[in-house]
């Protein structure tokens, strides 16, 4: 290899780095969204805040189950708004901004998305939102391997489970949680 040969090839590699570093890496790293004018317009019926109700009361009956026992907090804010009006949510499901606060929940989802989503996707999207909020628990990659895990980021992808699979899955999610809980006490 002559130095002309070691030096493109030095300038290739330089490229490739700064390549990921401005392109790929902001892709992947987002800069942290400003979820302000979302919450502004969520709300929530009656007809919904009853649905929610439910939802919330059979995930921590499920988490008590399966030997979780995590405190339910006196502030729980779970409201619906069309993120497709905003242009740093129109990819988005829902999100949840109780992650490692334990002392409220606060949880928004997409109302186009609820529309569309089958019974299964609405179990998943919303218990996915809740353990992140109550359990504290993270998204998983987005790798073929947690697919029908609860914390798979991808619920779209839900479309063709079955509720017996949601119940499966979501209480395998919830007993592997209580048995690494158990472990580390």
């Amino acid at each position: 290899m002559n130095s002309r040969q070691f030096l493109v090839m030095i300038c290739l590699m330089l490229l490739s780095v700064s390549c990921y570093i401005f392109f790929i890496r902001g892709i992947v790293v987002p800069e942290e969204e400003d979820f302000s004018e979302v919450i502004s317009t969520a709300s929530v019926t009656e007809e919904e805040q009853t649905e929610i109700d439910m939802y919330l009361d059979k995930f921590y009956r499920d988490c008590n189950n399966a030997g979780l026992f995590p405190v339910r907090p006196p502030k729980i804010v779970i409201a619906f708004a069309n993120f497709d009006n905003y242009k740093g949510t129109t990819h988005m499901h829902g999100f949840s901004l109780g992650f490692q606060q334990d002392d409220f929940i606060e949880i928004y989802i997409n109302r186009t998305s609820w529309a569309k989503f089958n019974k299964q996707q609405r179990y998943y999207l919303m218990y996915h939102e809740l353990a992140h909020d109550v359990l504290n628990l993270d998204d998983l990659e987005e790798d073929p391997q947690y697919y029908k895990h609860l914390m798979y980021p991808v619920i779209s992808a839900y479309d063709q489970l079955s509720m017996d699979d949601f119940i499966e899955n979501s209480r395998a999610s919830f007993e592997e949680l209580a048995a690494e809980q158990t472990f580390y006490q």
